[in-house]
């Protein structure tokens, strides 16, 4: 749980858990679409392989305050058909309170098991204590033909039960406002009991807000953040900013802010950076593919090289083999104590070509700024990449 003495918040993360294909997407999508715009964030979408992790910020002044401060819950979950094990373990990490979602289809029950005890290992291998940890359980489908009764499918799954299990309905809304009073109920009480405390991050935000500033004062107003589902480890956050078109700059801009805040392993040239990319029309995927990237960044290892102008970069170790991209200069100069590198991306041919014979020659044979695809990036949706297949088929 984390306190920002500067928005007088605490930022509460909660995590929807528990087996594909139980509902976990669409109770989030039904609080989302139910809460007043300017009571939450666009419902964003980080997607790694066949999955996504999809989360939103919600703050309303009915959640009262946890000593004097504003409560805001960041809400995500898996959504996906198969949900990796890895990836389960992955979003529990600085998880600060969990609602567990049980099927009541029969022919179910193993898998609620299954999920149920990853719930207590994964969080045990973070040195958390199940029994203590703030928890919600669910049970979804109860009205169909061949569900099980709500108690005997809550009695399975072998958790602790602090409060009552719910039972809700996501597609017509129902316990769903009831589920979200007792996820607050659990948070404060958690609060109180000394099991959820708060983490001062004041010099990072202090860090990332300067950064910030002065994109804001180079590239104008952002409209939008994007933060990882995940927070990365023990490294300082980061988020991405969109900024929109203006007449001297008619294309709007994403860009890290905050990656520069840790060095990359083990140091080297420019062991700083923030990445940035341009696009012709808004698309929420570029700001997805530069929190992959600026992932994959900061899960370097001491024998790697730090990243710099000029080089090439895949996403192959999460397994989107099709994804290339070459780091180059920025169309702009931004003062700023890291380096600010401008991700293209580029064909399989094209990244064979600055493997062969150097970036510096593609680029010349790109004609970057005069290509079909303008500035690098086709024209995608708004959206993000919630429905649309995840990095598979990114581009135009």
């Amino acid at each position: 749980m984390l306190t920002g003495t500067s928005t007088g918040e605490v930022n509460v993360r909660v995590v929807f858990y528990g087996p594909a294909w139980v509902g976990k997407m669409a109770t989030l999508r039904w609080i989302h679409d139910h809460t007043p715009d300017e009571q939450k964030s666009k419902l964003t979408s980080i997607d790694v392989s066949t999955e996504a992790t999809v989360f939103f910020e919600l703050q309303r002044p009915g959640f009262g305050e946890l000593d004097g401060k504003k409560v805001r819950l960041l809400l995500s979950a898996l959504h996906g058909d198969i949900e990796h094990e890895a990836s389960s373990r992955l979003i529990l990490k600085n998880a600060d309170a969990v609602v567990f979602l049980a099927d009541a289809q029969r022919e179910r029950q193993e898998v609620n098991a299954f999920w149920a005890e990853a719930l207590a290992q994964h969080l045990a291998e973070q040195k958390k204590d199940i029994a203590r940890l703030p928890l919600v359980t669910c049970v979804t489908k109860s009205d169909f033909e061949n569900a099980d009764a709500p108690a005997q499918v809550l009695a399975r799954l072998g958790l602790p039960m602090p409060s009552p299990g719910l039972v809700i309905n996501p597609t017509t809304g129902r316990n769903i406002p009831e589920l979200v009073a007792a996820v607050l109920h659990v948070i404060r009480r958690g609060f109180a009991e000394g099991t959820l405390t708060e983490e001062q991050r004041d010099k990072e935000s202090d860090a990332r807000a300067r950064i910030v500033e002065h994109y804001r004062s180079a590239l104008g107003e952002d409209i939008q953040e994007y933060w990882p589902a995940t927070p990365p480890g023990n490294r300082p956050g980061f988020m991405v900013l969109e900024h929109r078109p203006t007449r001297e700059r008619p294309y709007y801009t994403y860009v890290t802010a905050g990656l520069s805040l840790w060095s990359q392993l083990p140091g080297g040239p420019q062991p700083r950076l923030e990445l940035i990319a341009y696009s012709p029309s808004e698309n929420q995927r570029i700001a997805d593919v530069l929190i992959a990237l600026a992932m994959t960044i900061l899960a370097g290892e001491e024998e790697d090289a730090p990243h710099k102008v000029h080089d090439t970069l895949t996403l192959e170790d999460l397994g989107l083999i099709h994804e290339r991209f070459v780091l180059v200069p920025p169309m702009e100069t931004l003062t700023l104590e890291a380096a600010l590198l401008h991700v293209v991306p580029v064909t399989e041919d094209e990244l064979q070509h600055a493997i062969e014979n150097g970036t510096p020659s593609l680029l010349e044979k790109m004609k970057l700024t005069k290509r079909g695809k303008p500035l690098g990036w086709g024209r995608g949706p708004k959206e993000s990449v919630l429905r649309k297949g995840g990095f598979f088929g990114l581009f135009n």
